[in-house]
């Protein structure tokens, strides 16, 4: 029950099945956007990826901008799975435990996940020529984040009878703000200012949590 709670949260719908070439013409889609960018990359070039004729792809999609928004919206998808199985391994942790770690497990996913390093880059870089649509994309993205991190707040402190200086929503939103202050840092200066942002405003964030009282 508890997960199906959470993939409604997460509006998380079973991945669809698609045909081999389709995923071997999405995963050479997303080498090249991810290395050349969207204006960079071009189908021909993805084409020589697989080892077809360029025709071949628009029998899957119609465009390279099609291919694209595909590539977007799976790896959404997957980042999303992945959030909620995090939180989920890592429920019955003290919430400062739950939280300060996620920070460290997002830095990992972007550095050792291509799709989850495409998926951020575009959030804060995307194709200037489709900044609309993946803005459509990821608002709903870091939306369905923030209620979930609400949800996990809202839980953690009803069970430990905790009564919190804010509400969880207020909460959950100004943990997503040092997020993504962190991850920004991250793709500009690299991991190491990546981790003094993050340890500096945590400091602050978790203080302000507590309110001066003692919780687990």
């Amino acid at each position: 029950m508890t997960i199906n709670k959470g993939f409604d949260i997460l509006g998380l719908r079973p991945l669809g099945r698609m045909s081999g070439l389709k995923r071997k013409i999405m995963d050479a889609g997303l080498a090249a956007f991810a290395a050349s960018g969207y204006e960079g990359a071009s189908l021909s070039q993805i084409a020589k990826e697989v080892g077809i004729k360029k025709p071949s792809i628009y029998t899957h999609f119609a465009s390279k901008e099609a291919l694209y928004i595909t590539i977007v919206k799976e790896a959404l998808k997957k980042q999303k799975r992945s959030i909620f199985n995090y939180f989920e391994k890592n429920k019955e942790k003290k919430l400062e435990e739950q939280l300060y770690g996620f920070l460290e497990w997002i830095a990992l996913e972007i550095e050792q996940h291509p799709d989850v390093h495409f998926i951020y880059r575009i959030t804060y870089f995307p194709p200037a020529s489709l900044e609309r649509e993946i803005f459509q994309l990821i608002d709903p993205f870091l939306n369905d984040l923030q209620r979930l991190l609400t949800r996990y707040i809202k839980r953690y402190a009803a069970k430990i009878q905790w009564e919190l200086t804010e509400e969880p929503a207020t909460i959950a939103l100004t943990y997503m703000t040092i997020l993504d202050g962190s991850i920004l840092e991250l793709f500009f200066t690299g991991k190491k200012s990546y981790e003094r942002r993050k340890k500096a405003s945590w400091v602050i964030f978790w203080k302000g949590v507590k309110g001066g009282t003692s919780i687990g």
